[in-house]
């Protein structure tokens, strides 16, 4: 039998749709549109009073046996005993739901005439988000309230949607002088999963799986026969855990299309981290990248593609366990870009058992370092546009002995001019991580690594990189000390395999060996 709630939510919604359709057909009969605002707001009250009792009456209410359904036990339901703690209320199986306001160009107003592109229809789209709220009756709320505050439901959305819930559309006020259509609807972390499974197994129907040619054993390098690939549904499959507070949004609510977009940025960092892990393990699966030519950019992008099994979520991937990844579309906000990530949520992710950390767009220097500190035997660390301080190398070369693999890219850094002290704790990390396989250091606006540590980089090193860049300006140049530092160690490295120093906008390195 149905809970009391229920059966009153359902009459009192039925009266409110009753009522709705009643006062539509009013409206079409008459010339003058009748203000019903007060009566949808009264009705809007009294259905909230309803629930609220019954919600209330439902937790005093004694424990009976089910009774078969009658006319009598419709208009006094009675409580099941199996839902008197489980289900107390339908709303309470979600823990988190958004009001969203998703604006985008209508096709009358300044558009009328105009057929807008793909692409100039998103550029002209935004989405705003509010919440996340604890339940679905306060998103509800709030949507209300959004809907009262915009312009383009004035005069007409109370007396048009009355006490219904979302979703409410600006166009059916039939406005044709407005310029947007404002949609407001309220989401949760359920259906946004839902929606997201959806458009990846849209895509896979019309996306047939792509062959790439089998490397050759230990090859570190460019190759050509590589095909660039996208997979527009790789972080839906391999969410992110909830540990690290992330939450999943649709591809489709990211920016850009395809390769060249936001998603296919985040998978192209996530495709490098993999391959700098699974080299590191077995030096003999090799490591190869494709360059790619983004629009309306100069230099080459760089695409590693991790040998067969040993991307996120494959088979050879580093365990669950022992891994914490950041490198994904969870822990970003699309609406605003707004990074999830928190300190608290990273100290809570590592522990003694993570021997591989990959963190994206962190700016807290010192809980990296914490975080670092925290890890067991760490063995590779990827950061891509995280803050890198003193404190950070520190940590890195306290965890020398196991460290293998330390990939940094586009990281901004806090170690003052150059060739001050404070650079002399590369001296340090070299001296510590006598095992180290991968090292390839890209700073922004500064090169970080000091000439007489560079002289000393680990023999055991197959794959040696540096890079100087500036964001929005592309590549700057190394100083002349520290190139001849490079290349001057590179000769003495016997198991060096790939040697990449600011790379030109072919993505071949400026000096070789």
């Amino acid at each position: 039998p149905p809970s009391p709630q229920a059966v009153l939510r359902k009459l009192v919604n039925n009266g409110c749709a009753l009522q709705a359709q009643n006062q539509q057909s009013s409206m079409s009969l008459s010339t003058t549109r009748p203000k019903r605002a007060s009566a949808a707001q009264t009705n809007e009250k009294i259905s909230k009073s309803l629930i609220d009792e019954a919600d209330q009456k439902a937790t005093h209410e004694p424990t009976s046996k089910a009774q078969p359904r009658s006319k009598q036990s419709i208009a006094t339901p009675q409580r099941p005993s199996s839902m008197t703690t489980e289900l107390p209320c339908k709303r309470a199986l979600v823990d988190e739901w958004w009001a969203v306001v998703r604006t985008s160009p209508s096709p009358w107003g300044c558009h009328t005439g105009r057929r807008l592109s793909a692409h100039e229809s998103d550029m002209l789209s935004r989405v705003k988000e509010h919440g996340p709220f604890p339940s679905e009756r306060a998103a509800i709320e709030r949507a209300r309230e959004l809907r009262s505050s915009d312009a383009s439901f004035e005069d007409w959305a109370d007396e048009y949607y009355g006490a219904r819930p979302p979703p409410y559309d600006s166009s059916k006020g039939e406005n044709y002088d407005d310029d947007e259509i404002v949609m407001i609807s309220i989401e949760s972390a359920e259906m946004r999963q839902r929606l997201a499974a959806a458009e990846v197994e849209a895509v896979a129907k019309k996306q047939p799986p792509v062959s790439q040619p089998a490397a050759r054993c230990g090859f570190v390098g460019l190759d050509k026969t590589l095909k660039a690939t996208f997979d527009g549904g790789l972080f839906v499959r391999h969410p992110t855990p909830k540990v690290l507070g992330g939450r999943p949004s649709p591809p489709s609510a990211f920016p850009g299309k395809g390769l060249h977009g936001f998603l296919g940025c985040i998978e192209r960092l996530s495709n490098l981290a993999h391959t700098v892990a699974a080299y590191c393990a077995d030096p003999d699966a090799g490591a190869r990248y494709t360059l790619v030519k983004s629009p309306s950019v100069v230099f080459k992008k760089f695409l590693w593609m991790p040998p067969m099994g040993c991307g996120r979520g494959g088979p050879k991937a580093p365990v669950a366990a022992s891994l914490v990844d950041t490198l994904t579309t969870d822990l970003t906000d699309p609406t605003d870009g707004r990074k999830l990530l928190t300190a608290q949520n990273l100290a809570s992710a590592v522990s003694q058992a993570t021997t591989h950390l990959f963190i994206n767009a962190f700016n807290d220097a010192e809980a990296l370092a914490n975080a670092i500190c925290c890890c067991g035997a760490l063995e590779v660390a990827v950061f891509t546009e995280c803050r890198i301080t003193t404190q950070v190398v520190e940590a890195l070369a306290n965890k020398g002995d196991s460290l293998k693999g330390l990939h940094i890219d586009m990281c901004p850094c806090d170690f003052g001019q150059p060739n001050e002290p404070s650079h002399q704790v590369w001296v340090k990390f070299f001296r510590s991580a006598t095992e180290l396989i991968w090292f390839d250091a890209g700073f922004q606006e500064g090169a970080m690594v000091p000439a007489n540590a560079w002289a000393i980089v680990p023999k055991s090193v197959h794959v040696l990189g540096a890079s100087v860049s500036r964001p929005r300006f592309g590549l700057e140049r190394l100083p002349n000390d520290q190139v001849q530092a490079i290349c001057a160690r590179a000769k003495q490295l016997p198991k060096l395999k790939w040697l990449m120093v600011q790379p030109d906008a072919r993505g071949s390195s400026s000096v070789t060996v």
